[in-house]
């Protein structure tokens, strides 16, 4: 599929004149429907942001949940930094697959009228479908566990009637979140860590 230059998606006169966060919906209902055909696995979640900047706005969707077995050709590989490309061998054709798919549906609700030749660029939206394989994975559950602990001491401190905003706020959940992390890692080891 080729994006540029006049292109519109099947699905965007109906939905152009909804706010992003709409659209946004729409992809979720999307994807839960794909599970349901079974084009996509029914143990992967997804995550669909919206974002807005200046210039434009976006809608990122983050495919998550799936083993490395799963998304990799040779999973179990440890990263090489150097050469980051093709990662683990590169993508199994069903992870490649979904991501086409979920690329597909997402340009399906979109505009594109961009030609960068000219450094010309007019979209709808920007984004793009990434997947999420099991380090990333491990980041994010490590960064929720951080977020939830201090919420739970931001809760605490307030309970105790100690300022919740300031200085002294900030170096209590730097704290919290450096506790955090290391109860994470402690509990969780890091996928790969063993290389």
């Amino acid at each position: 599929m080729s994006y540029g230059r006049g292109f519109e998606g099947v699905a965007y006169e109906a939905t152009k004149d909804l706010d992003l966060t709409e659209v946004a919906k729409r992809v979720r209902v999307n994807l839960k429907n794909a599970q349901d055909m079974e084009c996509l696995p029914p143990e992967m979640t997804w995550t669909v942001n919206v974002r807005r900047f200046a210039g434009g706005q976006a809608i990122d969707v983050v495919l998550t949940g799936m083993p490395d077995s799963w998304t990799y050709k040779q999973p179990g590989l440890a990263e090489d930094y150097l050469n980051r490309v093709p990662r683990h061998g590169g993508l199994t054709e069903q992870a490649e697959a979904a991501r086409e798919w979920a690329k597909a549906m997402l340009q399906s609700y979109n505009r594109d009228d961009s030609d960068v030749q000219t450094d010309y660029f007019d979209v709808h939206f920007y984004g793009d479908v990434t997947l999420h394989d099991e380090a990333a994975q491990w980041w994010d559950n490590q960064e929720r566990h951080v977020r939830e602990c201090q919420r739970k001491a931001s809760e605490e401190r307030r309970a105790q009637g100690l300022p919740t905003k300031g200085r002294d706020a900030q170096y209590a959940a730097s704290r919290v979140a450096s506790r955090a992390r290391a109860e994470y890692q402690a509990n969780h080891p890091r996928p790969y860590s063993d290389r």
